[in-house]
């Protein structure tokens, strides 16, 4: 952990002065440390006396960013801490670090779900994870005593918003895009299950045998870990072709972006239900494929790019009466792997104990 050296001048030539104010700052020396900055007498001309000033939560929190910053972590994760403080600071007022309360964090809430459009349970626990690193972060320097105990919202994690066959073959069959990679785009993601931002931030790699991969470069994966996707060759071209003209378009991430208002707009301009999105894509692979993999959840966890199986368990959970209906075309390996999804949900509880447990939430 890098660290910042403070000189605190003596401002005399007399030996015996120099002794005496060299004795005043190492009794405030570890307050220093601790972010507390003094206005020692003979450096204000106005004052006899020593002035202490308290740092506030915008300058706490403006310190955490800046070390967070040269951490290592994604822009995007960066994007979220910011985001979720400034909420954070906005809805409690720049008090001092150890005034934060479980009170504080009720405040906070209630702003979240009121003044902003954080109102989702899953995006408010995104929010109260970032405070509580931050409010860890204070303990671990002593700007704060005790953190106080964060109670997250509940989620309900088996429900997940798919796309269902006939939904898609809409959205292929939409007659007014305004270019022919949109539908060749949104096919790639339902035949690979990756995330958006994987498509321009992956490699295109051949094996020894031939296979084309993506391998998806840890910073580009939200699990932080190692990715690769098997393509065929569509694919390869498919994403050729889209990350030619996110360069050309200087590799923002408002191009990438702008996939999911595209076809947010075709959902509803084909009347399909709104509530689903982009990453309904993904969802449609996952339970399309575990009933592929009979069930095999570990196998599904590592195409997906999972930090655990209780990630993707949830894929493994819909009604299969309604699979049925909705996915018309696996009706022969529903019916034959009946048992075997059963099975796989008994064999979580074996899969926990091998594997980290995450709250990630895809």
């Amino acid at each position: 952990m890098s660290q910042t050296e403070k000189t605190i001048p003596l401002r005399t030539d007399s030996k015996v002065t120099a002794l005496i104010r060299h004795k005043e700052v190492e009794k405030c020396e570890k307050d220093i440390k601790n972010g507390i900055e003094f206005e020692f007498s003979w450096l204000n001309d106005d004052s006899t006396s020593t002035r202490v000033i308290i740092k506030g939560l915008s300058n706490t929190i403006e310190e955490y960013l800046d070390q967070v910053k040269g951490g290592g972590l994604a822009p995007k994760t960066i994007e979220s801490y910011t985001l979720a403080l400034n909420y954070f600071l906005r809805s409690i007022g720049d008090v001092k670090p150890e005034e934060i309360s479980i009170k504080s964090i009720d405040t906070f809430k209630e702003f979240l779900l009121n003044r902003t459009r954080s109102k989702s349970a899953t995006t408010i626990n995104i929010r109260l994870k970032s405070v509580r690193a931050f409010l860890n972060w204070c303990v671990d320097r002593e700007y704060l005593l005790k953190a106080p105990k964060i109670h997250m919202e509940r989620v309900v994690q088996d429900q997940i918003k798919y796309l269902t066959e006939s939904e898609y073959y809409m959205i292929l069959s939409y007659k007014h895009y305004d270019d022919k990679r949109f539908p060749l785009m949104f096919k790639l993601y339902w035949e690979t299950g990756m995330r958006l931002r994987e498509a321009f931030y992956g490699i295109i790699v051949k094996d020894d045998v031939g296979n084309n991969w993506l391998d998806i470069p840890i910073e580009a994966n939200k699990s932080r870990r190692t990715k690769s996707i098997m393509l065929n060759d569509e694919h390869v071209s498919i994403i050729t072709l889209i990350q030619g003209i996110w360069r050309d378009k200087g590799s923002s991430e408002d191009h990438i972006k702008y996939y999911s208002k595209v076809l947010q707009k075709v959902i509803r301009e084909q009347n399909i239900d709104r509530t689903k999105h982009f990453h309904s894509l993904r969802h449609s692979y996952g339970v399309r494929r575990i009933i592929e993999l009979k069930g095999n959840i570990t196998q599904l966890r590592d195409e997906m790019g999972h930090s655990s199986v209780t990630v993707t368990e949830k894929y493994s959970k819909p009604n299969q009466k309604r699979l049925l209906v909705d996915f018309p075309s696996l009706k022969p390996l529903i019916e034959e792997n009946r048992e075997s999804i059963v099975d796989s949900q008994v064999s979580i509880s074996y899969d926990v104990e091998k594997y980290i447990i995450s709250a990630q939430i895809d």
